[in-house]
């Protein structure tokens, strides 16, 4: 028996997968299918060159945009006191209203959003054409805020 199961060993070790095809009885009946002339890249949009330039362009005005609205707000330099004022809105650094500042304190100052409140120090606020800023995203301040907020 173990003679046996040997020999079908190497049987099996010399012509793998046609040997395996055999045993599991899924033997390919016929020529093997030709593949060059298929569509097997047909459906893919990814593939397909005008998905492909379409998305390109749009990555390209994505970035256009973003850039002009960078020139649009100006460069931004550091906040004065006297623009620090209770009430004013504050813009990510996209120029997006992300919160209002509630409350100004020789500590800092006190801003205020949906998802809560947080002291920021005076001197990181930042001033351009749309106004005070934070030179972060909304994204970013919501997750300080939430962060500053979760032990209250």
């Amino acid at each position: 028996m173990r003679k046996l199961l040997v020999v079908l060993g190497i049987a099996a070790s010399l012509t793998p997968a046609a040997s395996l095809a055999q045993m599991s009885g899924n033997a390919p009946s016929g020529p093997a299918p030709d593949i060059r002339n298929s569509d097997l890249g047909a459906h893919d949009s990814f593939s397909t060159p005008d998905m492909h330039d379409m998305l390109l362009k749009q990555r390209e005005r994505e970035l256009s945009d973003r850039l002009s609205g960078q020139k649009y707000l100006g460069r931004s330099r550091p906040a004065k006191a006297s623009e620090l004022a209770a009430g004013a809105p504050v813009n990510d650094k996209t120029g997006v209203a992300i919160a209002r500042i509630e409350q100004i304190g020789p500590d800092g100052v006190v801003v205020s959003s949906a998802t809560g409140k947080v002291k920021v120090p005076a001197d990181a606020f930042g001033h351009n054409k749309a106004g005070v800023l934070l030179d972060m995203t909304r994204a970013e301040f919501e997750q300080i805020v939430r962060k500053a907020n979760a032990g209250s």
